[in-house]
């Protein structure tokens, strides 16, 4: 079959709130004036999901352009890319021998200075004879002394020496430690690690025309590990006039694949959502009736067993031909013995038809041996080989009473392993060991064919639609005649079976740890004062990168900041000031937003005529909104508040009191522009319960403007009693507001608590 690698690049990417869509492109190319009828890409990050796998072939004469009509994915180890860092580095490798080698010489430091510490000056013993101490030999205990301490001495040395060396040693493996975690995780792959390979047939359009020469490929998928958050950077001049816009996206991968000089794109929404479509029932007049809802599935047809008539009565006529010759042949031409002809099966199940009393095989032991010579080996008997009866008998699978062969599924081992199998293989002797050439399938914990006792009867689920991992079971299998899901361990085991390369690991394990990997980089936080995207009142928004410029984020599993647009707009100050519960003033600033998408929630760097001024959260802004940025105090502005309080006898002989405040509150501006100052006060609320009591506003100099609702903030709704003065104050000149309020009540109430005034 005319195979063609083909070698790609990524050309554009597009992070969503978690995971990311890469698009990939590659050149395939005509070969003596023909397209090859198969592709290759390798070298693909194991953790891709297979399902959103797309591919396209596009080209400047259409018309010669190959169609694409099958896609398969597949695990091999690929050879070593010379363009990537090394699988395993050599400064880090050559790092941990030293430590290890540091390491061994302080345990052989230690276990010397244990020996040193154990020897001690013999003790005398008397003499049973003379009961008396031998002379004491002082010369040779100096020495030994000696020797014992200049020993000491020298391994004390030795120890502080090699814990030096073993500190520095670590700190030069830490430091390796930090710098490769700092890079990317795209690197040459091991001998015993598996990337994902996705082949690609090919088929002639059928059009009438020159073949092109090329055709450009784009394959396309989604892979788990990006996340990516929003932050902002405010640039106003002195005045604060105008005001520069950036934008910029903190995006973190680690999908195993840098994204070298690719396209960018950013989006709030999710890489992947099931949305239930509305049916439309239609209205009749008349009398009312149930309509139940339509459904897009079917049930399986029935009458399937009868597609099998032909192959089961072949395949009785086999086994009646079978019957004839263990009868006719005795031991020494390999039939069955006599003592074993008295023995009588009571029924014989092969695949899924019963043989009745007139076909039974009379004499025959399936735990024998002999019973796989027996069988005869057509086309349409393969599956019933002696080895697969023989593995039967061994585990206990063929019952006396009703035996049941099933040569259906794989025979579960201890480790995945898969081999090729040839389209036709001869029956293996009694006995025989399987072959090299034999198929065997395990995915360490369950994988293979799914059975009808798993799966019961089929209904509509979202699994039966993915056609590429439905499987018709054999003829002679279990479930015959339904479609059985594989899955997707096992599906690449049987592709590695068919292109005869072989394994010895756990694929669902290795395919697991892989996308487990790359989703951690989900469950990170956001970078300081960072938040991550989401929908906007259900809306989502993209947002892409400049175009000339490529991007490069390698797989480390950092945030890198990436800027997306600049834009230019006009800006208004003003100051808010609340006298009665602070003399500062704050300025504010008030900005369109210049994009025709939200800004959403994040941090604003502000700078101010080129030199960094604060860090301001921002809330999400609709496109065409106002933004509104608080920039903290301003010190050229000067408020003072003063009040004064006085009580006075009212109404009709004095049965009243007014209780009289006035609130004087001076501004003075020190900015060289005009400046618009807004002065928020606040005045008593009488409860509803004192109906004797009365409040009045007599006199505000300069008119003021009550603080309603519409005009305060989210967390200001419950504001009450609230009014504002704007005024535009000029440079270096006072303002005084004005404002009298009379309480009045009854005389003989008085103020709980004394004379509070305010």
């Amino acid at each position: 079959m005319d195979v063609q690698l083909v070698s790609s690049r990524i050309d554009s990417v597009t992070a969503y709130r978690k995971g990311a869509r890469i698009v990939r492109v590659g050149e395939v190319k005509a070969e003596g004036g023909a397209f090859p009828t198969q592709i290759r890409l390798v070298n693909l990050p194991l953790a891709l999901d297979d399902s959103t796998l797309k591919v396209r072939l596009t080209g400047v004469n259409s018309s010669g352009i190959p169609i694409a009509s099958d896609l398969r994915v597949s695990l091999e180890a690929p050879p070593a890319d010379p363009e990537l860092p090394p699988a395993e580095d050599p400064a880090l490798r050559a790092a941990r021998i030293e430590c290890l080698k540091i390491a061994d010489r302080v345990e052989q430091n230690r276990i010397e200075l244990a020996r040193l510490d154990r020897i001690s000056i013999p003790r005398r013993h008397v003499d049973s004879e003379t009961k008396s101490l031998p002379p004491v030999p002082t010369e040779s205990r100096l020495k030994l002394l000696d020797l014992r301490k200049e020993r000491l001495e020298a391994l004390l040395k030795e120890k502080d020496w090699l814990q030096l060396m073993q500190m520095d040693a670590e700190r030069k493996l830490q430091d390796i430690q930090s710098r490769l975690a700092r890079e990317s995780s795209a690197r040459q792959t091991k001998d015993h690690e598996l990337r994902k390979t996705v082949t690609i047939s090919l088929r002639s359009s059928g059009a009438a025309g020159a073949t092109a020469e090329s055709a450009q490929l784009a394959l396309e998928y989604l892979v788990p590990g990006a996340r990516w958050a929003p932050a902002y950077t405010f640039r106003f001049a002195k005045d604060y006039s105008t005001t520069e816009l950036s934008m910029r996206a903190l995006v973190c991968q680690k999908t195993g694949e840098d994204w070298a000089g690719a396209k960018l794109v950013l989006s709030t929404a999710n890489a992947q959502a099931w949305t239930e479509l509305p049916e439309l029932n239609s209205l009749r007049i008349g009398r009312k009736q149930d309509h139940a809802p339509r459904r897009g599935w079917r049930p399986p047809p029935t009458g399937v067993e009868e597609l099998y008539g032909d192959y089961d009565r072949y395949a009785r006529e086999q086994l009646r031909a079978a019957k004839t010759a263990i009868h006719m042949t005795g031991p020494a031409s390999g039939g069955v013995p006599a003592p074993m002809q008295k023995k009588e099966v009571v029924s014989e199940t092969v695949g899924e038809f019963v043989l009745d009393d007139s076909e039974k095989i009379r004499g025959l032991d399936a735990q024998s041996p002999y019973a796989a010579a027996a069988l005869p080996a057509p086309p349409v008997l393969q599956s019933l080989m002696a080895s697969d009866l023989s593995l039967a008998a061994s585990e206990g699978k063929i019952e006396s009473s009703r035996r049941t062969i099933s040569a259906g599924s794989p025979a579960p081992m201890s480790k995945s392993r898969a081999r090729a199998a040839p389209a036709a293989a001869p029956p293996s002797p009694p006995g025989s060991s399987p072959k090299a050439s034999e198929t065997r399938l395990d995915f360490g914990g369950g994988g293979g064919m799914t059975n009808d006792d798993e799966v019961g009867e089929l209904r509509p689920k979202d699994q039966l639609l993915n056609f590429g991992r439905l499987r018709m079971p054999a003829p002679d299998a279990s479930g015959r005649g339904k479609l059985e899901l594989i899955q997707e361990d096992a599906l690449y085991a049987e592709i590695l079976a068919q292109a005869k390369v072989e394994f010895t690991l756990n694929i669902k394990a290795a395919v697991f740890q892989s996308i487990q990997r790359a989703r951690a980089v989900e469950q990170f936080s956001p970078p300081h004062r960072c938040r991550f995207p989401e929908s906007v009142d259900g809306f989502d928004y993209a947002y892409a990168a400049p175009t000339p410029t490529p991007v490069d984020i390698p797989s480390d599993g950092e945030f890198h900041s990436i800027p997306l647009v600049n834009e230019n707009a006009e800006s208004r100050s003003s100051f808010t000031c609340v006298p009665r519960e602070s003399l500062d003033v704050y300025r504010f600033v008030e900005i369109t937003n210049p994009l025709s998408a939200p800004l959403l929630d994040g941090p604003a760097d502000i700078h101010v005529g080129g030199d960094f001024l604060m860090t301001s959260p921002l809330t999400t802004v609709p496109p065409s909104g106002r933004i509104r940025l608080g920039l903290g105090v301003e010190q050229a502005i000067k408020v003072a508040r003063n009040t004064t309080y006085a009580e006075e006898a009212a109404g009709l002989i004095g049965g009243s009191l007014d209780l009289k405040h006035e609130i004087k509150i001076d501004v003075i501006s020190h900015l060289p522009q005009p400046a618009t100052i807004e002065i928020r006060e606040r005045i008593p609320i009488l409860k509803e319960e004192e109906d004797q009591a009365k409040l009045t506003v007599t006199s505000v100099t300069p008119d003021w403007q009550e603080l309603k609702p519409e005009l305060l903030g989210p967390e200001e709704q419950n504001l009450k009693g609230a009014y504002r003065w704007t005024i535009q104050a000029a440079p270096g000149k006072s303002q005084q507001l004005r404002a009298t309020y009379v309480v009045q009540i009854s005389a003989k109430n008085e103020i709980s608590g004394g004379n509070r005034r305010e």
